[in-house]
């Protein structure tokens, strides 16, 4: 009869010791992509990776355009512009819904000559703009101004940023964060009452770790007072002429897709 070898088990604290670096507890946040600082410290402190990840989509859920969504971005938009990274905006196909004024980005420290600006008529044809931009891998930043998805196209877009190496943020409407949807990180940002308009609630209602119990209201960077360039004033002449016609301003980079075919399914 062969005798049964006993081996002494181990106790729960070394084997958690053994396992540390392989078992997740609900209450630890999981970093499974490189991440880049959000440039504000205490939503850095909730976000796996302590930042905005990479090779994935986020989503941002807005009642409305003009919450501050952008000067939310703006801190990280300000360091890859700085970089001389590509920022891509695919824009609604209503300019009265979104409309970019260069002014305004370099208020928030962004370079405009560093933003490229995509406006498509059909939903088809944002939706491709879409994907081609993922898939490119060719920019620090993109943002997308989206329609409402459905989850099979959701999927091909998460699948599209699985290889781009910059930050993809998708806005939504504030009533998505009821769909599905395969974003790792999902946040439904709103006005706090009571308070200026400097500040902005940030609820995450969906990210790799345990569930924020409070939204974090964020304190918004101020918009940059935009400087004159220096005018030399001749001798010979009592007020220089300044043209202030709008002609005369920067525009951006104006890209009005051609209609395409809607991507095989």
């Amino acid at each position: 009869m062969t005798a049964l070898l006993h081996l002494p088990s181990p106790s729960l604290i070394e084997l958690e010791s053994a396992l540390r670096d392989r078992l997740w507890r609900g209450n630890m946040l999981v970093a499974s992509n490189p991440s880049m600082p959000s440039g504000f410290a205490e939503l850095d402190k909730e976000l796996p990776g302590g930042g905005w990840p990479t090779h994935c989509l986020s989503e941002l859920l807005l009642s409305h355009y003009g919450l501050g969504e952008v000067r939310l971005l703006a801190p990280v938009l300000a360091r890859l512009s700085r970089a001389h990274r590509q920022i891509i905006l695919l824009l609604p196909a209503n300019e009265n819904e979104q409309t970019v004024y260069p002014d305004g980005w370099a208020q928030i420290g962004i370079d405009p000559a560093r933003l490229l600006m995509v406006r498509a008529p059909r939903p088809a044809d944002r939706l491709w703009a879409l994907e081609q931009a993922l898939k490119s891998a060719s920019f620090g930043a993109l943002i997308g101004w989206v329609d409402p998805l459905r989850p099979e196209a959701l999927r091909r877009l998460q699948v599209a940023a699985a290889g781009a190496n910059g930050l993809s943020f998708l806005f939504r409407p504030e009533s998505a964060q009821h769909q599905p949807s395969p974003a790792p990180l999902r946040l439904v940002l709103g006005s706090s009452k009571g308070t200026s308009e400097r500040k902005l609630s940030v609820r995450i209602v969906k990210r790799r770790g345990p569930v924020l119990a409070a939204p974090l209201l964020l304190d918004l960077p101020a918009p940059r007072p935009l400087r004159a360039p220096l005018v030399k004033r001749p001798t010979d002449v009592a007020s220089p002429r300044i043209n202030r016609h709008a002609v005369g301003r920067t525009v951006l980079p104006y890209f009005a897709a051609r209609s395409h075919p809607a991507p095989a399914t």
